[in-house]
């Protein structure tokens, strides 16, 4: 059997796409139904080339219409050459389909190209640390453009650092924002043997090409403090991990992140502001290995997302990984909120090997993770993490691949972006007779799902495809946000959500072609009547203070679980109903 078809079978694609409803639902006599929980998973991406220890999926970008992923192990032009391959989502059915392979004819074995990706508008960065160009292991940097959505990126520099040595991995980090690149060189010998380099460069959009702007040496000038391990930019902010830099108490190797702001017009252009270490100091923690930056806006505090996957217990010394998320309501004054890592089960984890941000969430990558009775090791997970109305970020809920096995290394890479989130598996294994080939998830259709999944893909609509169901906002019930989104639905069709404090199964009631999941006391959300209109989307506003219930309307409040699912008009081919999968949340 042809091994995509086997993949294909082994594994399938839960697309989500949502539609519309029937004219009405009927009494309901359901069945005590167990709750069928899943992932909020919404497609697997898969490598287009089939290959041995590919590792497909060990860096991933993403926006709101384009992924881009990393496959540094690809040997097309030899053995860990490498290769990035770009997808873009079809917004009308949400599904990624393969739109680019990208392999520059200088890459060559042992490149390394698509370990380290960065993503800015039209502008793509994939760095190359193992090229040999300007010195053994020197790296090399590819920047490319693209002119607008759907068309092909284009090559318009390769970077090299102009005091280039042996094994510097120019290119191990990079980062792009408007037209500022920000290169890592962790090994750079500028101030001390493997202290560390950050090269920024401008593009210029008419030109079409990027230009050197300035050098950031390590601030410390210790030998392998590996200055530029990780980098992040904002409009005014840089940051830069050092992941061996000494703690000022003398600690050897706890890691850091050094702070810079942007001068505008002054000299030198980045000047160091500040520099951050871990609140629990051990030794070779690998503090600021991963970075994510959300800039503060007028009126809303930004985040900053440290990760220190080596990080120990002080008392016991057994390594687990940190993340300390840091706030900050102007681009330069970091203060630490929130820090979680070394109280979980389990000894290496890696937690915080990759992290990402947005407004509110968190994505954090813990590839070393494993089951306590599995015999497994490395298969991976990734938590999310959410900045609660009441009582700051906490783990909402951690999120584990279908199937995943030893070394498969989940979380090795995740992105977060425009409601997409991505999260890499270089080390799955999807054929009999291949290693390490790699894959990449993509989760739910939006990027903030609360609560447990039922009935999940539902049955299919007139398009084809499952209605799915998200629910977004906060699962405290006092705070009162809530909302059901149900996206792709067919044009101009009609839907109303349904709650209950009860699960259920009935199949196709009143002639409905779909289920619904819901029993007991249905109540039925017929004020908040929603059309799809042309882009097959609606959001339902739910009032916990008032969920409609058959006897009247009751509040949600802290203890309760509340079930919910989206009627909608479909037809298949006559005019009839269906529905969409349920979502249950318990509320704090």
């Amino acid at each position: 059997m042809d091994v995509r078809l086997q993949r294909k079978n082994r594994w399938g694609l839960l697309r989500a796409i949502c539609l519309a409803g029937a004219a009405s639902v009927p009494a309901l006599a359901a069945e005590p139904y167990a709750p069928q929980v899943t992932q909020p998973f919404n497609q697997q991406l898969e490598s287009p080339m089939v290959g041995q220890r590919g590792r497909f999926g060990s860096s991933v970008a993403v926006s709101d219409t384009t992924a881009i992923v990393g496959s540094p192990g690809d040997t097309v032009a030899g053995p860990d050459a490498g290769s990035v391959h770009v997808f873009l989502r079809n917004k009308l059915t949400g599904v990624y389909e393969l739109s680019q392979d990208i392999r520059p004819g200088e890459v060559g074995p042992f490149d390394r190209f698509g370990e380290a990706i960065a993503l800015g508008g039209n502008l793509l960065v994939v760095g190359a640390k193992g090229d040999n160009t300007a010195a053994p292991n020197a790296g090399a940097v590819y920047v490319f453009r693209r002119f607008g959505v759907g068309s092909t990126f284009q090559l318009t520099n390769k970077l090299l650092a102009p005091n280039a040595g042996i094994s510097d991995c120019f290119g191990a980090s990079v980062a792009v924002l408007g037209n500022v690149i920000a290169v890592g060189a962790p090994r750079a010998d500028d101030t001390a043997f493997d202290a560390g380099a950050v090269y920024i460069y401008k593009f210029d959009f008419a030109a079409n090409m990027a230009s050197p702007d300035q050098v950031l040496t390590d601030p410390d000038g210790s030998a392998g403090d590996g200055f530029g391990t990780a980098v992040a930019v904002a409009p005014t902010t840089l940051a830069v991990g050092a992941g061996r830099l000494d703690a000022p108490n003398g600690l050897q190797n706890t890691g850091g992140v050094v702070i810079y702001e942007d001068l505008g017009s002054s000299a030198p252009l980045w000047g160091k502001v500040q520099t951050l270490f871990p609140s629990t100091p051990t030794a070779y923690s690998n503090f600021g290995a991963a970075l994510a930056m959300l800039p503060p806006r007028p009126g809303v505090a930004g985040s900053l997302v440290v990760g220190a996957p080596d990080a120990k217990h002080p008392s016991s010394q057994i390594s687990k990984g940190t993340v300390s998320i840091y706030s900050s309501a102007t681009p330069v004054d970091w203060m630490l909120e929130f820090t979680y890592g070394l109280d979980i089960p389990g000894s290496g984890n890696r937690l915080g090997a990759s992290v990402a941000v947005q407004e509110g969430l968190a994505l954090v990558g813990s590839p070393g993770r494993y089951p306590a009775s599995s015999l497994d090791r490395n298969v991976g997970s990734v938590d999310l993490l959410r900045d609660f109305t009441l009582g700051g970020w906490a783990v909402e809920r951690t999120i584990e691949v279908p199937d995943a096995a030893d070394s498969w290394n989940v979380g090795h890479s995740v992105a977060l972006q425009s409601g997409f989130p991505l999260i890499g598996v270089p080390g799955a294994d999807l054929s009999p007779t291949f290693d390490a080939e790699g894959t990449v998830w993509s989760a739910s259709h939006t990027w903030a799902p609360l609560g447990d999944r039922l009935c999940a893909p539902a049955v299919k609509n007139s398009t084809g495809y499952a209605a799915s169901l998200v629910a977004r906002g906060s699962v405290f019930a006092s705070v009162g946000d809530l909302t059901l989104e149900v996206a792709f639905m067919p044009r101009f069709s009609f839907a109303y959500a349904l709650a209950s404090r009860n699960s259920g199964f009935s199949a196709g009631p009143g002639g409905s072609q779909g289920n619904i999941c819901l029993s007991g006391q249905v109540g039925r959300m017929v004020d908040v009547f929603q059309q799809s209109g042309t882009d097959g989307r609606i959001t339902i506003p739910v009032n916990l203070s008032a969920v409609p219930q058959p006897l009247g309307a009751v509040a949600a409040v802290a203890g309760d679980t509340w079930w919910f699912q989206v009627w909608y008009r479909d037809a298949n081919p006559n005019v009839t109903s269906n529905f969409t999968d349920a979502i249950g949340i318990q509320f704090r």
